[in-house]
């Protein structure tokens, strides 16, 4: 993550509000609420993994709220050694 300050949550929001072109919340569902087709699942996922440096399966790319996408990233995060 670029800013240590900023959450999780702050981060994947931001990330999927810019892939979307609209603004999220936790509840904002990916498909329903954001619009994000595949292609634009799969730009959100490439991002999120560069931002916290993690792997997402792409079968956890079907995630459905962002809620969920942070759930799993702060999951993986925590099983991750720490430096």
């Amino acid at each position: 993550m670029d800013n240590p300050n900023e959450s999780v949550a702050d981060t994947v929001c931001a990330v999927i509000s810019q892939v979307a072109d609209k603004p999220c919340t936790l509840a904002s569902s990916l498909v329903d609420d954001l619009g994000l087709d595949s292609l634009e699942m799969i730009e959100a996922v490439v991002e999120l993994e560069n931002k916290f440096t993690i792997d997402i399966p792409f079968e956890q790319a079907r995630l459905s709220t962002v809620a969920d996408v942070v759930r799993y990233i702060e999951d993986i995060r925590s099983k991750q050694p720490q430096p």
